[in-house]
């Protein structure tokens, strides 16, 4: 690299805009080998690098010892789909000794902000070794056009800000604190839900724990024109119920305590308990007449407290530094230090492969491509094998146990080979027993 260049690469650069930041660290923030990639071109914004040799530079550059090596279209599908979208490298025709050919060449932006933001995100990467920026920002692609990387960063932003006191937040004030035009609750529900899933966030929802007090009133079903033997065998099941407890001195009760004593008469083994619930919340609400016999003693719990949202423990202390060096970088701090460490990480082999093998480890994508066709799956099955019926939840709790973390969408498709093949047997149960959602569950074919 020619001196005039250094000097290029490490003078401060123009402030971004914040819809330039939230590009920049969705297009390469959420992942060691893309951050890679664009910290070698930028690092020579004159020189001009065709697929074969972004492949080279990703393999040779680790040296002897390589932590993973990607396929051969890996680094230039990473500029395609990602850096040249958000105009961080620019496709040019080059000719070589058999003819024109296509090649990357770094932008302005790319030169002046891919290396900083490399040094920070990739410095934070090899201080947590078993941590990794792809699960912790979420996938780049998203057909909302808004992507992952910039809903989880607000919500996180949002609980590194609670003070000490609190232990966590609402969903309502995650969405309150981030919601703007372009980010509605449906995205920050959906980013929340796979958080959890993936288990970076830990939660409680309160609502789902809901068991008002329940007073009966009058146990009789009093109707003008329908007769009790006309109603909904559900229908007639909560009155019968309602009629038993009130005969038993039980009138003042819980709704659960109610349910119970529902699904356990005669005949009514096969009620679902959620739709129950769900049937005596709405017929006592205000407004209805379902059950007028009915009625709540206490109070619904206030939105703002229905669900409590929290880092995981073990990932507080990482993410809350990761929050404060990107809002660090993109206020303009430390811009040619940074730019300096990112050059230190290409040039030190050892880090680069480090970095690497990280890809390998924590990417849904490459786990059930590169390890996911054999060791994966013996991994797999041998857990199934160890605990009998599994759920993908519990599938991925043991995982992460061996220093595996895996979304569920990720275990999923590494399973659904597997099934196909006869290799594991595949049914569904519901979720829980207030649940009526199906989930999937695993065992071996052995033991059926």
């Amino acid at each position: 690299m020619s001196i005039e260049s250094q000097r290029h690469l490490l003078r401060s650069p123009e402030l971004l805009t914040e819809q330039q930041q939230f590009q920049l660290l969705s297009a390469v923030g959420n992942h060691e080998a893309k951050l890679l990639t664009a910290a070698v071109i930028a690092s020579s914004p004159d020189r001009s690098f065709r697929p074969s040799t972004l492949y080279n530079e990703l393999v040779d550059r680790q040296g002897d010892f390589a932590g993973w090596k990607p396929a051969r279209s890996a680094a230039w599908q990473y500029c395609e789909h990602s850096l040249e979208p958000i105009g961080a490298v620019v496709r040019q025709t080059v000719f070589g000794h058999k003819g024109p050919t296509s090649a990357y060449v770094a932008t302005e932006l790319g030169s002046q902000w891919v290396l900083p933001l490399a040094g920070t995100l990739l410095d934070w990467s090899l201080q947590n070794p078993d941590h990794s920026l792809i699960p912790i920002l979420g996938g780049t692609v998203s057909p909302s056009g808004i992507r992952s990387p910039e809903v989880r960063f607000g919500i996180y932003q949002a609980l590194v800000e609670l003070s000490e006191e609190q232990q966590g937040a609402s969903y309502r004030h995650l969405a309150s604190s981030i919601a703007n035009d372009r980010l509605h609750d449906d995205l920050i529900t959906e980013q929340i839900r796979d958080m959890l899933s993936l288990g970076v966030l830990k939660g409680v929802s309160l609502k789902a724990q809901y068991n008002p007090g329940v007073e009966i009133i009058d146990p009789n079903f009093r109707h003008l024109t329908y007769g009790f033997e006309s109603l909904l065998p559900e229908t007639k099941a909560i009155y019968s119920a309602m009629e038993t407890m009130y005969g038993a001195g039980s009138a003042s009760t819980d709704l659960d305590a109610l349910v119970s004593e529902i699904t356990k008469q005669p005949g009514n083994a096969s009620l679902d308990p959620y739709s129950i619930r769900l049937s005596i919340l709405k017929g006592i609400s205000p407004g209805s007449t379902n059950y007028p016999g009915l009625r709540l003693t206490l109070r619904e719990i206030p939105l703002d407290q229905q669900t409590s949202i929290w880092l995981d423990p073990e990932l507080a202390s990482p993410i809350t530094d990761l929050v404060k060096r990107v809002e660090s970088l993109f206020a303009g701090q430390n811009i040619e230090a940074l730019t300096s460490r990112a050059l230190e990480i290409i040039t030190n082999p050892k880090d680069f492969a480090a970095l690497m093998a990280k890809v390998e480890r924590f990417s849904p994508q490459v786990a059930s491509h590169t390890e996911g066709r054999e060791s994966l799956n013996q991994r797999i099955i041998s857990i199934i094998g160890k605990l009998g019926t599994v759920s993908l939840k519990d599938i991925q709790a043991e995982l992460s146990t061996q220093g595996r973390r895996m979304t569920v969408d990720g275990i999923r498709t590494a399973l659904e080979p597997l099934v196909e093949a006869g290799s594991l047997s595949l049914s569904k149960r519901p979720a829980s027993d207030i649940r009526r959602n199906m989930i999937n569950i695993y065992r071996l074919p052995e033991d059926e």
